[in-house]
């Protein structure tokens, strides 16, 4: 939120006074990261570049997070699974449930 990247002080003067803010300036009181084309001719290939990198980075990061996972912490995941299901399944075949799940649905 802005007032995280900026604080509250200027996130607020921003939102008050409405005034126009130059990418320069969001770049150095923290509203953006980074600008990333300063032209409207090379923009969609800066937004194709930048995907790629985000993408390429995204890929690593699942790989080295893969890396990680036990064979163990993928049959808890499983187990946790299936006991969510058979949860959800009790849920469903419960006639108090599902007259409670229809009146918040049709606002009874």
């Amino acid at each position: 939120s802005l007032p995280k990247r900026c604080g509250e002080k200027i996130a607020t003067e921003l939102t008050s006074k409405s005034v126009p803010l130059s990418a320069n300036q969001a770049v150095k009181m923290g509203a953006v990261d980074d600008i990333l084309c300063r032209s409207a001719d090379g923009f969609g290939d800066a937004v194709l570049a930048n995907v790629a990198k985000i993408e390429i980075g995204l890929e690593k990061e699942l790989q080295r997070k893969a890396d990680h996972v036990s064979d163990d912490f993928v049959l808890e995941i499983s187990r946790c699974r299936q006991k969510e299901l058979q949860k959800m399944q009790e849920s469903f075949a419960n006639d108090t449930y599902n007259t409670k799940r229809q009146k918040f649905v049709y606002k009874e």
